[in-house]
């Protein structure tokens, strides 16, 4: 669902109340110039690849019980990208809010999710991106190196956030250069809020303490979320870090967090991001995804045969 440029006098044509309900979004390594499977056809610097999902204009979009295959470093880099654009000036009416992301699974993919306030387009004429929720979603293997080597974009990151209202519920990523990753001013970044998540940030050095700020605005090392994300809920997450972090917060309610050093003492499955009885996740309360109700809904996406 995408703007049309040249239809500046449709104004507030906005698509609504649509559901995407067990798609399989794929694009095949064959395409990929960074893996070995890739078939070498045309210029590396020509195989770019775009979004799996894309939204510049939506209300109350759903994506529900879905598989997403296939997303590595080029000119696009996120196989979600929900942004909303007045792309040629003439809509000031553009609307990209009440997005719901449940039961997905991300696989092959580079980074997750993005969530543009301006989408590049006359940044600040339109009211911004709002209300979006990312239920029970699995994102691994993020870090590896056949998916790019951030040359283009980085690589790495579970959810770059820069609009208001954002939820995340029983999500397990890793490995992650990036958690979440703020990009703007803390004026547009407002009641975020994060449960029962787990974040494996292991590689890299741009953000291992798992939430990383990358431009303007206040925020930075360690999880300083009075800075960089005034009014977020932060509560019973589990992160994997390599070194000691502390969470600052001011007003930021943040209780309930397990910080550990390697996926291990966490007891997350690396093959599948469950976590496993006994870890200190489990014994602190932190569920993460819950795998077999992602895995049942989300059975027949690639096979087309449903139970």
């Amino acid at each position: 669902m995408q703007d049309a440029p040249g239809f500046a006098g449709l104004r507030g044509l906005n698509p609504q109340d649509i559901t995407f309900r067990r798609c399989y979004y794929y694009k095949p390594m064959t395409w990929n110039r960074y893996h070995s499977s890739w078939d070498g056809y045309g210029p590396a610097a020509t195989l770019n690849i775009k979004n799996l999902a894309e939204l510049k204009k939506g209300v109350r979009v759903l994506w529900e019980d879905c598989v997403f295959d296939g997303m590595w470093d080029g000119q696009q880099a996120f196989p979600l990208n929900f942004k909303k654009a007045n792309q040629d000036g003439g809509d000031r009416l553009v609307r990209t809010c009440d997005i719901v992301v449940r039961h997905v699974d991300a696989r092959n993919v580079c980074n997750f999710l993005t969530w543009p306030n301006d989408g590049g387009y006359r940044a600040f004429d339109t009211p911004q991106t709002a209300r979006c929720a990312v239920v029970n979603a699995r994102a691994l293997g993020l870090g590896r190196t056949d998916l790019g080597t951030g040359e283009v974009n980085h690589v790495g990151t579970f959810m770059r956030q820069l609009g208001s209202d954002v939820s995340l519920r029983q999500c397990v990523s890793f490995p992650t250069r990036s958690g979440i990753e703020w990009n703007v001013h803390p004026i547009w970044l407002r009641r975020a809020s994060m449960g029962t998540n787990v974040i494996d940030c292991v590689f890299g050095s741009s953000g291992s303490d798992g939430f990383h700020r990358n431009s303007s605005g206040t925020g930075g090392s360690p999880l300083n979320f009075s800075g960089m994300a005034p009014d977020t809920i932060f509560r019973r997450n589990g992160i994997v870090s390599p070194t000691a972090i502390a969470i600052q917060n001011g007003a930021t309610t943040n209780t309930g967090n397990v910080v550990v050093s390697t996926l291990a003492a966490a007891g997350v499955d690396p093959a599948t991001g469950r976590v496993l009885p006994g870890g200190e996740f489990a014994q602190g309360g932190i569920t993460g995804c819950d795998i077999d109700t992602l895995e049942a809904r989300t059975a027949g996406c690639v096979s087309g045969v449903w139970p």
